[in-house]
Formats: structure tokens, C-alpha cells, sequence
């Protein structure tokens, strides 16, 4: 999936890059972003950032004039991913296509600064998203995941992700089969892909059928890279190869047993801070990683410093997925055996618990 402005293919270099993995067999989907300013090797160029891979295939019409064939090789020979299939999509046609599907619903884990120039303005405009639950138009949506205020391409890649699983959780239903042409016909121009509408029709039942646990987010990191400044003086980030397989091996692992059996475990989640929001937004990524949060409130005071796991009914391996999630200590984790609870595992979360790091 490469994003973009209009034209900017051909004049400028990629701004969004993520590799989608489809696995029919586990019915899994993988995502990994690649952060624009890898330094890797691309054929017939030299040493470069990732990003100008695409812009220099369109120049060169390498091999076949589209641009995506050398960033699909300069992939293949730097990370060892096989890519099938392309997309592209820019800016423009990202805010249609969201506005096509009547916005989407977005749980904003942290506070955000949209800030941003308008093209009629010399004026910065800015919008913060506060935590909580946000509906967001077309505008919004690409604001919400071209934004870098405050923080970096490493976060802002996890926002990219969070927003195509909020799409993807939004239209899972029957129905959107039905409105696939419709979709393809009205956004004719705002997207590229060499995939036909055929394809998509084709992978339309397993996206409807995919579990959350089956969609795993990965990331080119901090720990996968060093920073480096090259004999031009110019800031980018040296892939360590060894760190790098290790995030491309996991694209391929199948399912865990574990994960699997964790989730029918009944937990809940409580809210022991005064910060808004922090259960539902804590029930929303632990639903992603197999849970199953039966239900979320208010702890019986807001003055907890630290997370707690209160287990009922002794269910080690959801017990695991938990303190690792959520980075609680043995010491925090207590055992008070009550089969009549309406859940297996409490947890109460702290001040301690910070849902942006």
C-alpha cells in the first residue's frame, strides 16, 4: 500500500508505505510499515531512502513504465517479502474514499495535534483529537494519519494502522459485498492498484470472516534500526538485518495456540485514574490482541498508581497475553478465587498504564 499526493509519483517520493500479508490458509493479515527514510539498496539506482524507490521506477518506467516494480524488487532484495500485488492511493482519494463509507469511527488513544495549512491559507490551522471516541470525515481522517506534531514517523505509522483496522472493523458486514462496485465505481481515479475489482470481490468473505486476533500489526522500529548520517550529511535510519528478520519472520508465524485459547476468558476492565476514556480505549487494543472484554467501568476509586490483575478463575495463558500487554509486574497480579464472578480476570488499571507508549 503506497499513499501519496496526486502527482506525486512521479515529482515526489512515497509518504505512506505498508506491506499487507494475506495468509487464506490461517486467515491471517500482517501489516508492516516500512518508515520513509530507510536506507536501503535499490536496483539500478544505488543506495537511497525507501521512498524514492517508487518515484525513480515511474521516471525510469522500470520495468513496465508504473513505478511499482522497483520499490517491489527494492522490498524483496532489502527485506526478503515477495510482493504480489500493488495500491496506491493519494491524498485526495483517501479523504473520498472515507467519505464515501460515511466517515469512520475512530477510538483516539492519545492526544493528537492535527495542526495543518490549508491550501487557501498562510494561516496554521491547528485541531488537538482529544482521547476518546471521535467520528471522523475524509478531511480529518488524512489529516489524522499524515500528522507528525509532537512526535515522529514511528508513531505516526501506528496511527496509519489503527485507522485501517478501524475501517475494517466499521464495514465487516454482508452488506459491503453489495456495495463493493459501487465503491470501485465511484472512486475510479482516486486509487491505483493492479489488483481487478475481481480480486477484491474474491478477498471480500475473508475479511469478512477474520477474526481481530488474526490481524497483527508490525512495525519497522526504533529497535530494528540505528541512526546514521550518510557523506551528504543527510539524517536517515540504517537497518540492523538481524532485527529486521526477526519482525519479517513474525509476518509468517501462524496463529498461537495460546493467543487462541485466550480468547474465550472473560475479562474486565476498570478505570482506577481520573483519565477519560482509559478503559474503553485499553478494551479496544486488547481486543485486538485475542481478549474478550466482556464489560468496562469506573474502579471503586480513581487513585490507583499502578495496574492490577485481579484473577477469579485461574486462566494462565490470558493471564500472560495480560501482564505482558499491559506491563504488570507478578507482585501486582492477585489471586482471589471466586467462581460466582461474572468475570475470569479483573483488571484495574493505573496511572502507571500509558496507552501511547
Amino acid at each position: 500500500l503506497v499513499g501519496g499526493d496526486q502527482d506525486y509519483f512521479l515529482d515526489a517520493n512515497t509518504d505512506t508505505l505498508i506491506v499487507v500479508v494475506v495468509n487464506r490458509e490461517t486467515k491471517q493479515v500482517s501489516l508492516l510499515s516500512i518508515p520513509r527514510d530507510l536506507w536501503v539498496y535499490i536496483p539500478t539506482y544505488g543506495w537511497g531512502r525507501i521512498i524514492v524507490a517508487y518515484r525513480i521506477g515511474a521516471r525510469t518506467k522500470y520495468p513496465d513504465g508504473t513505478g511499482p516494480g522497483l520499490l517491489m524488487r527494492t522490498i524483496e532484495e532489502n527485506l526478503g517479502i515477495h510482493i504480489d500485488h500493488w495500491a496506491r492511493v493519494s491524498f485526495e482519494g483517501f479523504a473520498r474514499a472515507v467519505d464515501e463509507l460515511g466517515g469512520v469511527d475512530l477510538l483516539v488513544p492519545c492526544r493528537t495535534n492535527l495542526q495543518y495549512k490549508p491550501p487557501t491559507s498562510e494561516a496554521q490551522q491547528e485541531i488537538i483529537l482529544e482521547p476518546g471516541m471521535h467520528h471522523l470525515d475524509g478531511a480529518t481522517a488524512l489529516r489524522y494519519v499524515r500528522t507528525r506534531r509532537g512526535d515522529s514517523d514511528f508513531e505516526r505509522a501506528q496511527r496509519q494502522q489503527r485507522f485501517i483496522r478501524a475501517v475494517w472493523d466499521q464495514v465487516k458486514s454482508w452488506d459491503i459485498i453489495l456495495k463493493i462496485p459501487g465503491l470501485w465505481s465511484a472512486l475510479r481515479g482516486a486509487f491505483e492498484t493492479d489488483l481487478g475489482l475481481g480480486d477484491v470481490l474474491a478477498l471480500a468473505p475473508m475479511a469478512l470472516n477474520l477474526e481481530p486476533q488474526r490481524v497483527r500489526s508490525q512495525y519497522i522500529g526504533r529497535n530494528q534500526i540505528e541512526y546514521w548520517t550518510t557523506e551528504d550529511g543527510a539524517s536517515v535510519l540504517l537497518p540492523v538485518p538481524d532485527r529486521i528478520q526477526e519482525i519479517v519472520a513474525r509476518l509468517y508465524d501462524p496463529p498461537s495456540a495460546g493467543g487462541e485459547a485466550a480468547t474465550s476468558v472473560r475479562i474486565e476492565v476498570q478505570n482506577g485514574t481520573e483519565q477519560p476514556y482509559l478503559a474503553d480505549i485499553a478494551a479496544d487494543q486488547l481486543r485486538w490482541f485475542g481478549l474478550n472484554i466482556v464489560d468496562t467501568a469506573l474502579a471503586d476509586n480513581p487513585n490507583y498508581q499502578q495496574t492490577k490483575i485481579i484473577v477469579f478463575n485461574d486462566k494462565p495463558k490470558a493471564l500472560a497475553v495480560l501482564a505482558r500487554r499491559l506491563k504488570v509486574a507478578p507482585e501486582n497480579i492477585i489471586y482471589q478465587p471466586d467462581p460466582n464472578q461474572p468475570a475470569d480476570i479483573q483488571v484495574i488499571l493505573g496511572n502507571d498504564y500509558d496507552p501511547c507508549r
